[in-house]
């Protein structure tokens, strides 16, 4: 019988994902790989067995399966997919050590400083984390030195400093180093950042709601208003991180059944826990925009917004201005420049496009040329005079899905669809506006 390293030897050289599965066929691990055979055959290199959760893994892991990927785009998508499908507990506890980082905070310093590690010592300071996404770090460290100006300086350059820095000009930091706050007032800052590192949110509010009543009441208007915008900041920050958690399973039933009913009747490969949907609003060709409104989890996610002017040369049509937008929006994700960029522009499970069986063509020959083949794709049509309701449309199929009338889940589409009109028909006017205004 042969062993796993040799059945590995045989694997192709291609881009791909593979999934390490144990003794009773439960997947473990999910990972990418430009060249499948030479990532798998790195687990049992010395170097890398040297790392214990490397090692600890591969005791675990029977079998290995793997899938072969046109484009690593394609590989990158599936890799998610069979995370959100499989949720494999070593897909966080593998990568802990040097991928995921975390936030330092070093409180054996008079001034403590907050910063971003991989490395967590035991240095006397306490860790925050570890974040898988950088979207909600980057978030939270703009939350904490924005409204607690918390120094992110390294501790000589603290000790070093004459004069204040870029950060505290741009009122990012209290400027400790040279006396710009007490250590009593900073410390009152740290305490109120803890309270909202260590997800006590709701107790923070609540003091600060007294501090803004109390300002308020002594006419110190201007404190009542930061106040107030921190209390806002606060609670998106926690919102937009919340919703942002997708390898957690859905806790309504309610909810989680509805996502089932979806995956079975379109036919997808796994629940639309994220579904983007894209509309076009335009008049007479003129002022033409295009608008991408995200639900997660059966809720708008509002940070997922997005909104694109379209500028054509040749007069546009709804097929070239549909194409135009999901061609700029995928690109967006396919090119990002950086972990924030990447995580900005993360793509959804389903891909719901306004429109018939026309609208629904172009997205899957836009996702296609990109590599996208995997990425669903769906489009709902309004019902015509007579009918008894809106239509959805799949690929590979003539006729439209049998979504029973007033079923939660065609109104959860159909509701989908609407707020992609809302938000693109705001844009359109906030345009027309402008153009009107620039005449006078």
């Amino acid at each position: 019988m042969k062993t796993l390293q040799e059945k590995i030897r045989a694997f192709p050289s291609r881009p791909g994902v593979y999934w390490m599965k144990d003794a009773k066929g439960g997947v473990l691990y999910v990972g990418k790989a430009k060249n499948l055979r030479d990532r798998l055959r790195s687990y049992f290199r010395k170097e890398e067995k040297s790392r214990h959760q490397v090692d600890f893994l591969m005791r675990r892991t029977a079998a290995v399966d793997y899938r072969v990927c046109n484009t690593e785009p394609e590989a990158l998508l599936l890799e998610n997919n069979l995370i959100k499908k499989y949720q494999p507990r070593y897909n966080i506890h593998l990568k802990d050590d040097k991928s995921y980082a975390s936030l330092k905070l070093n409180i054996r310093h008079p001034f403590p400083g907050l910063f971003v590690t991989r490395n967590i010592v035991k240095d006397g300071s306490v860790y925050f984390g570890p974040y898988v996404a950088a979207g909600p770090l980057r978030q939270t460290l703009d939350l904490l030195t924005k409204h607690f100006q918390l120094r992110t300086c390294s501790d000589h350059e603290f000790a070093n400093r004459s004069r204040p820095c870029l950060e505290y000009a741009i009122g990012r930091c209290g400027a400790p180093c040279v006396g710009k706050i007490s250590q009593e007032a900073y410390a009152r800052q740290i305490a109120q950042a803890r309270l909202f590192l260590e997800g006590r949110e709701k107790e923070l509010i609540h003091l600060l709601k007294e501090r803004m009543r109390k300002a308020s009441g002594q006419e110190a208007y201007e404190e009542a208003a930061r106040l107030r915008n921190l209390i806002f900041a606060i609670k998106e920050t926690t919102e937009s991180q919340k919703a942002a958690v997708f390898a957690k399973k859905i806790e309504d039933p309610l909810e989680d059944k509805l996502l089932s009913n979806l995956q079975e009747r379109l036919q997808l490969a796994l629940k639309p826990a994220v579904i983007e949907c894209v509309d076009i609003s335009n008049f007479q060709g003129k002022e033409a925009v295009g608008a991408l409104v995200c639900f997660a989890q059966g809720r708008p996610w509002k940070n997922r917004y997005r909104r694109f002017k379209i500028r054509m040369e040749e007069r546009p049509n709804d097929y070239a201005m549909m194409r135009h937008v999901l061609a700029r929006r995928f690109q967006r994700a396919l090119n990002a420049p950086t972990p924030e960029e990447k995580q900005k522009w993360e793509l959804p499970d389903l891909l719901l496009v306004d429109g018939g069986k026309g609208q629904l063509a172009i997205a899957q020959r836009i996702l296609a040329d990109l590599g996208l083949h995997s990425l669903a794709a769906a489009a709902i049509a309004k019902a015509n005079k007579g009918e008894a309701s809106d239509k959805i449309y799949i690929p590979n199929r003539k006729n439209p899905v049998g979504l029973r009338p007033g079923s939660k889940e065609l109104l959860y589409l159909m509701r989908s669809r609407d707020e992609a009109h809302r938000f693109a028909l705001a844009y359109h006017r906030q345009l027309r506006g402008k153009k009107a205004l620039s005449k006078f």
